[in-house]
């Protein structure tokens, strides 16, 4: 090439035409001016081309990002899509938690997704929680979730906001996922928040002061309790009707507070509120001063009085405290021990080298131990630098007493076997204090024979003037005299109180005669009858409570006739008939058992009763007893004679066989009756056979109509008789 081609920087580009050979492109580019060679060393290019090579530099550049973009970019890089595409949690009270809540993660694009961490970011970051998922070191590919589980936790009021953050192989920017929630809490605002009392003479309480409360926060206030707590709670009341209650948003609530204070000098101490307010209970300060002229120690209480005391025994510990008025601390006095003789003792002394700061106290406990009965006194001195302090002690002895308002109970008589009707017996306190009544208990050798049936007084304590009761019954088990006693033993006196018991024991005994009874045969329809004879053989009076029957057969025997009262009972020696009926109601031997109810010995009384069922008999009978058809031509027929058969007895008569006999029974001939159809005849009833003269030869002629049934005898007979010429 050229120099002069050099200068001007071009060349041709070949192309391949249709026909694949090359071509002389009629396009020439322009290369610019070559400043590798020797000819422009150490000289400057020339100005008006000096950024035409950075140009097409760029232009390259750009055009290589283009395309490197489109080939990054194409299939479409892994994007995530939430949905929810937001959490947003509703009110939630501070220090709480929610439930977790669900975002699924989708991937949208058309590449495979990592997600290497998921992470909570923003201003309240530390209030929201990823609790699980299932997305972290899991690839999904396109299309494909998975799950994320935030819960919400506020700890202050108000709008809290935080962000879900993802990182992984994503091509833009981290996705978000926006978090936001309430926090609501209750909040306590005194009004005021301390009460100054000023100057208040001790233990005399000023006036009451208000303090009020409102619920300032955003939640139901749960007020658990107010309490006063401090350096000096004792020295100030409170009047509290709001512990226990709930106050909505801007709902108050109100309590009074008083100063009594219990030394002089500065005195302060403070109203607690307990609430669910997080961060603790709020406080209202309290202070005043005390104001004390008097002694140093005063006594609580003043004078001390033990009241009822059971003689012998001693009381419980009653406590006295010496209280420090002053505005110092100072030493506890010297105590004295009351009067010997009084009753009173001195049962604990913690004072004794004790130093007391101002509005304490030491402790002193004394004992009553009477010994009569009857008002007692006595007085407890306490010595500081010559003061002596007084207080008072009174008490007064007092004692039980049991009495019984029967020493002897009497039961009269009963029969064995039985309970009679309860005995009471009331048990009073008849002193002056508690009576403790121990067990009661039946003592001697008949004691089984008598029972409590109603303890109203066993282990139990009577005041003065009160009663209990018993109920005691009797049932004796054998005959005669029987002796116990009830003993009822109490604190009143060493030995127990007791109750002597008798009652006598007697019996009744049923005797029946016969024992057996026998009917016999007996036809049915028919009855026989027998005679019993109760009696009552024993020492007390007998009842009868009822007759009755039993057995296969019983429905066949029957009390007929009671010759006596046997609801109003047999005395003893007393006798009663008993007329009894046998009506077999079947055919054979018919068995029961008769039995007498009665609440003498053994309950009660059996007798075998029997008797043979046997059926109903028929009776035959007919009329008349002969026929005499007089003379009759021979070869003649005679009239129609009627024989009339009748059945007198109970059963039915069955007609087995009506038949002719004798030595001319060809002479005379039956003609069907009324007793052709009715082969059974009832009792009572009748029917008829006819009987016509046929004599065949000349002579006196006889024969017998013989009829065979089911009567005792088994057949009967009507003479027949004739006469033929």
């Amino acid at each position: 090439m050229s120099e002069d081609s050099r200068d001007d920087s071009k060349f041709d580009l070949p192309l391949r035409g249709p026909g694949n050979a090359p071509e002389r492109s009629r396009h020439r580019f322009d290369t610019g001016p070559d400043w590798s060679g020797e000819r422009y060393l150490g000289a400057h290019p020339p100005r008006g081309r000096s950024f035409r090579p950075l140009v097409w530099l760029l232009l390259l550049l750009v055009i290589a990002a283009l395309v490197a973009g489109y080939l990054y970019l194409r299939p479409v890089p892994a994007t995530p899509a939430f949905d929810p595409p937001a959490l947003e949690w509703a009110e939630l009270r501070v220090g709480g938690a929610s439930d977790p809540a669900t975002v699924e993660i989708t991937n949208v694009g058309e590449r495979a997704m990592r997600l290497d961490s998921i992470a909570v970011s923003g201003e309240h970051r530390d209030e929201f929680e990823v609790v699980s998922e299932s997305c972290t070191g899991e690839v999904q590919e396109p299309g494909r979730s998975c799950t994320v589980e935030v819960r919400f936790a506020p700890r202050e009021m108000g709008q809290r906001s935080a962000s879900l953050e993802l990182s992984g192989n994503l091509v833009w920017r981290s996705p978000e996922l926006s978090l936001g929630g309430l926090g609501i809490a209750p909040r306590v605002v005194l009004e005021p928040e301390g009460v100054e009392f000023g100057e208040q003479e001790v233990t005399r309480p000023s006036e009451s002061s208000l303090v009020r409360f409102v619920n300032a926060g955003t939640d139901t206030l749960e007020v658990r309790g107010i309490a006063l707590a401090g350096e000096h709670p004792a020295d100030f009341v409170l009047e509290d009707r709001c512990s226990g209650r709930t106050f909505g948003p801007e709902e108050r609530c109100a309590f009074r507070v008083s100063f009594a204070p219990r030394a002089a000098g500065p005195r302060a101490a403070e109203v607690k509120i307990e609430t669910d307010v997080p961060g603790g209970a709020s406080i209202a300060r309290l202070s005043g001063t005390g104001l004390w002229s008097g002694p140093s120690f005063t006594a609580e209480p003043a004078s001390l009085d033990f009241g009822d005391q059971r003689i012998g025994r001693e009381s419980r510990p009653r406590s006295l405290e010496l209280v420090n008025r002053s505005a110092a601390p100072l030493s506890a006095p010297q105590t004295i021990a009351p009067a010997a003789g009084s009753g009173f003792r001195l049962a604990g002394n913690e004072c004794a080298g004790a130093t007391v700061a101002p509005g304490e106290a030491c402790r002193v406990t004394l004992a009553f131990a009477p010994e009569e009965e009857g008002r007692a006194q006595g007085e407890l001195t306490a010595r500081l630098d010559g003061d002596p302090l007084h207080v008072e002690l009174a008490g007064r002895g007092v004692a039980p007493a049991l009495a019984v308002d029967h020493h002897e109970l009497d039961f009269g008589d009963l029969r064995l076997g039985l309970r009679g009707a309860p005995l009471w017996l009331s048990v009073t306190n008849s002193g002056n204090s508690a009576l403790a009544v121990g067990a009661l208990s039946l003592e001697g050798k008949d004691a089984a024979a008598y029972r409590l049936a109603r303890d109203g007084c066993s282990r139990t304590s009577l005041a003065p003037s009160k009663s209990c009761s018993v109920e005691l019954d009797f049932g004796p088990a054998r005959e005669g005299r029987l002796e116990a006693r009830l003993t009822v033993p109490s604190d009143a006196a060493p030995e127990p109180e007791t109750v002597e018991l008798t009652g006598r024991g007697t019996r009744s005994f049923l005797s029946v005669l016969p024992s057996e009874v026998d009917f016999g045969t007996v036809i049915r329809g028919d009855g026989g009858s027998a005679e019993l004879q109760i009696s009552n053989r024993g020492t007390a009076r007998l009842h009868v409570q009822g007759v009755q029957t039993e057995g296969p057969a019983a429905a066949d025997f029957a009390i007929t006739r009671i010759g006596c009262r046997l609801d109003e009972g047999l005395a003893p020696g007393e006798r009663c008939s008993l007329d009894l009926e046998f009506r077999p109601r079947d055919d054979g031997a018919r068995i029961a058992t008769l039995h007498v109810l009665h609440d003498g010995a053994e309950g009660r009384r059996a007798v075998q009763i029997r008797g043979i069922g046997a059926p109903p008999l028929p009776a035959f009978d007919v009329s008349p007893a002969e026929l005499d058809f007089a003379s009759a031509a021979t070869a003649s027929r005679s009239g129609i004679r009627t024989v009339t058969v009748r059945n007198g007895g109970k059963g039915f008569l069955e007609l087995r066989e009506v038949t002719l006999a004798g030595p001319d029974a060809t002479d005379f001939q039956i003609v069907a009756g009324t007793c052709e159809g009715a082969p059974r005849i009832a009792p009572g009833s009748e029917c008829t056979v006819g009987v016509r003269f046929l004599p065949q030869a000349a002579g006196s002629k006889r024969a017998e109509l013989v009829v065979r049934h089911n009567a005792p005898e088994g057949r009967g007979r009507v003479a027949l008789s004739g006469q033929a010429f």
